[in-house]
């Protein structure tokens, strides 16, 4: 079944890891949640690689979140 999605699960999960919210010891380092925004366009790439809407959310019917 291919996926609507553009980010792996494993890849979304690295923004919730508690090791990715403080900045980098070393300056100029990147954070790997930060590579994963830039390679999908930042948060206009994220919402779409969600398939979701800033305002507006999922669309959250069954056929949906069957999908999802």
């Amino acid at each position: 079944m291919s996926s609507v999605f553009k980010l792996r699960p494993e890849e979304l999960q690295l923004f919730f890891e508690r090791r990715h919210i403080a900045a980098p010891d070393n300056q100029g380092e990147k954070r790997e949640c930060l590579v994963i925004l830039e390679k999908v366009n930042l948060n206009h790439g994220l919402l779409f690689s969600l398939a979701t809407d800033a305002e507006t959310g999922i669309i959250g019917d069954v056929k949906d979140i069957a999908r999802r």
